[in-house]
This record gives structure tokens, C-alpha cells and sequence, in this order.
């Protein structure tokens, strides 16, 4: 049986615990961004202009890798999990950003990258707010990753669906644990401790090769998250 969000109506929410994804590199995207902001400010020549789209890229690229990785694109295939647009279109799968972005993204980065092409002032400009933008965007998720939420619900679409209180969601693992509500009879029989035992056993695994019912409740996950 395939569970997804809408199964379930009139969610109340509880709770939601977050997690730092830590940068891997000494140089974190806004610091490239920075870089390219002071590029194009000390000079407006061909130099310039390359050096601040390729400062730009690398924060744009930077970013697509941690919440990519964060949100579990390693786990996938390595031919669907490799490469920059693969990455980019994962994070867009995730709802972590709108399409228009992706596509302005897309544009002006094929644009500079045409061999031997220097962009101009404006085109630079506007890169650079596209990849500020995409940033301003998404940064949350980085600093705040939703690991963990309660809720309930007033209403399931099936009766034959089990009961979920919440859910985990550990960074990069590529997998989301609907944790299960222990009915009357195994509560009685349970303690605390053993109950978190017990749901953390009988939880229902949701795993990135999973495609859309992965992206579905990932999708469910950053709309409810609050900060």
C-alpha cells in the first residue's frame, strides 16, 4: 500500500525539530556570492565580469550540492543522482524552489557558459540576483533542515490506513520514517521508552528510489515547515 499526505485530512501540527547541515568546504555559497559582488564593483572589463560569474556559479553550485545531498539525492541512482542539472532538478522535485527560478537559472547559466563567452555587465547583474534569490530562497533549509514533525489528523480517506503521529526525516539518509501510533491494546503493555522503541521498529520506511511518494511527503515536509 502507497501512503501519501492526502490520504490523511485536517492535519494539526505539533512540533518540528531542525538540524545545522554543516558546509563540508571553509567557503560557504554567500561567501562566493560576496566574492562576486566585490568583482563586479571593483571593475566592469571582461576579467571582472568572468570572475564574478564564476564566483556566482560556485554558490549557486554549492548550495545545489548541500541540499541536494541533505534531502537525499545520493541514494538515488548515480546516473540520476550525478550531475548539476540532475541535482538541481532533485531540489525542484523537493518543492524547494519555484520552477521560474530553475528556468532563469538555467538560462543565463547556459548562456555564460558557451566557450569563450564573456558576459556583459548586465548579464552578470542579473545572475548574480538570480543566484542571491535562489539562496535567499533555500538558505532556511540548510541552517533549519525539518528533520522531525508531529501531527495528527481528523479524517483518513481509507479506514484500513494506519494511524501516523509523525514522521523522521535524518539529513541525507534518503528516507522518511512515518512513525505509527501504537493502538490501546499495545500501549497498554508498553512503557515510554518502549514505545518509542516501538515505533521506531514498526515505522513505515519511505526511500528516495521511491520517486513521487518520496517527493510527494518531501514536498509535504517544506510546505509544513515553519520557522
Amino acid at each position: 500500500m502507497i501512503i501519501l499526505p492526502e490520504n490523511f485530512k485536517g492535519y494539526t501540527f505539533g512540533v518540528t525539530s531542525c538540524e545545522k547541515i554543516d558546509y563540508p568546504q571553509e567557503i560557504d555559497p554567500r561567501t562566493y556570492i560576496r566574492f562576486s559582488e566585490e568583482d563586479i564593483v571593483h571593475g566592469s572589463d571582461a576579467r571582472s565580469n568572468i570572475n564574478a560569474i564564476s564566483n556566482a556559479k560556485k554558490a549557486l553550485h554549492l548550495q545545489v550540492e548541500l541540499l541536494s545531498k541533505a534531502f537525499g539525492n545520493e541514494k538515488l541512482t548515480k546516473k540520476a543522482s550525478h550531475g548539476f542539472h540532475n541535482k538541481l532538478e532533485f531540489c525542484q522535485n523537493c518543492g524547494l524552489t519555484a520552477p521560474n527560478i530553475i528556468r532563469k537559472i538555467n538560462r543565463v547559466r547556459n548562456l555564460t557558459e558557451h566557450e569563450y563567452y564573456v558576459p556583459n555587465k548586465p548579464e552578470v547583474d542579473d545572475f548574480i540576483d538570480i543566484v542571491s534569490l535562489f539562496l535567499s530562497a533555500t538558505d532556511n533549509f540548510l541552517h533549519l533542515f525539518p528533520s522531525e514533525i508531529e501531527f495528527s489528523f481528523s479524517e483518513k480517506t481509507k479506514p484500513d490506513l494506519p494511524d501516523i503521529v509523525g514522521l523522521d526525516f535524518p539529513p541525507s539518509e534518503g528516507i522518511i520514517y512515518l512513525i505509527l501510533k501504537p493502538s490501546k491494546e499495545q500501549r497498554a503493555n508498553l512503557t515510554g521508552d518502549q514505545i518509542v522503541e516501538w515505533q521506531k521498529i514498526n515505522s513505515l520506511k519511505i526511500v528516495a528510489s521511491d520517486s513521487e511518494p518520496y517527493f510527494t511527503w518531501v514536498r509535504f515536509i517544506v510546505e509544513n515547515s515553519y520557522y
